[in-house]
């Protein structure tokens, strides 16, 4: 056990509400919406699809990292924040 080591898994994904459909929303042609959208894609080479993706990351953490992560699994943002001073201007 001298080797020990963790996993910490992160999945980042847009969030979807399904309280905030419309019926308007269903009204939507879905499929012609998204052959709009690959086609503006394909004709400027622009992916917004990326910015909407899930994003995973996966980091291995020794035994004093995992603990400091369990702890405070946003500690690395909340410090950061912290750390930041904004003119008065």
């Amino acid at each position: 056990m001298g080797n020990q080591h963790f996993v910490a898994k992160i999945e980042v994904a847009p969030a979807f509400d399904p309280d905030d459909l419309t019926d308007a929303d269903l009204d939507v042609d879905h499929l012609e919406m998204i052959a709009d959208m690959i086609a503006a894609t394909n004709s400027t080479g622009d992916d917004e699809f990326d910015e909407l993706a899930p994003r995973q990351f996966q980091f291995e953490l020794c035994p004093t990292c995992s603990r400091q992560y369990i702890q405070s699994p946003l500690g690395a943002i909340r410090s950061s924040m912290r750390l930041k001073r904004y003119s008065e201007n």
